[in-house]
């Protein structure tokens, strides 16, 4: 579940998604599959709930298998981060499915919960040319610190990372937030999602041993001011 770190009560207003496939109307997303209820819990000793960080389990083992089943080995591609230095190593490929369908309703409806209970962000969707991907991290593949904002994607506002494989699986890869503690027990768990403010900083420790999945997203609001 997600809870707001600040322990506060404060008034939210309803999130509303305009995207690709749903405009200007308030979003009802169903449970996929009879999935669990998305609430958000505390990950991250922090005492400001604009810098919260919320897990949740949105995603069965079998649901997280069948994404990584569906990747196509020949769409893999390595990254590339813009700027000078060694910054990240790893592939991706584009999440498959239509965003209207399992598994972006899924990503909505947690965005959504996220959003109205820690953030209270004006947010208006997904965004096709910033879609979410399926990362691979093998052996030695890493991202150094960085933030999911940059000069590229000024209108990112919350980033979340989707856990879609067992932490028997590898070694290493561990996600770090800059100067926040994390249970890691809880945010390594498979078909765990992890929602942040796109501007807080982290980073993907080396993975040591065998491959880390993830899936990352961005969804896209109005400018930081």
């Amino acid at each position: 579940m997600f809870t707001d770190t600040t322990k506060t009560t404060k008034t939210t207003n309803e999130t509303k998604f305009t995207d690709a496939d749903i405009i200007d109307k308030k979003i009802e997303v169903p449970q996929a599959n009879n999935g669990p209820k998305i609430e958000y819990s505390d990950s991250p000793v922090l005492t400001d709930g604009l810098l919260s960080i919320g897990s949740s389990p949105v995603f069965n083992s079998e649901e997280c298998k069948k994404i990584i089943e569906n990747c196509i080995d020949e769409l893999w591609q390595s990254v590339k981060v813009y700027g000078s230095g060694n910054i990240h190593r790893a592939k991706m490929q584009k999440v498959r499915g239509n965003l209207s369908e399992h598994p972006f309703n899924l990503f909505k409806e947690a965005i959504i919960t996220a959003n109205n209970q820690l953030y209270n962000f004006n947010l208006l969707g997904m965004l096709d040319k910033d879609y979410p991907q399926v990362a691979k991290y093998s052996k030695g593949d890493f991202y150094n610190l960085h933030t999911e904002i940059n000069p590229m994607s000024l209108t990112r506002k919350l980033s979340f990372i989707v856990i879609l494989n067992d932490e028997t699986e590898y070694e290493g890869g561990e996600i770090e937030f800059l100067n926040t503690e994390l249970n890691h027990s809880e945010t390594s768990k498979i078909g765990t999602m992890i929602v942040f403010p796109s501007f807080l900083t982290y980073k993907i420790k080396p993975v040591k041993k065998g491959t880390r999945y993830f899936i990352t997203g961005n969804i896209h609001g109005d400018s930081f001011k």
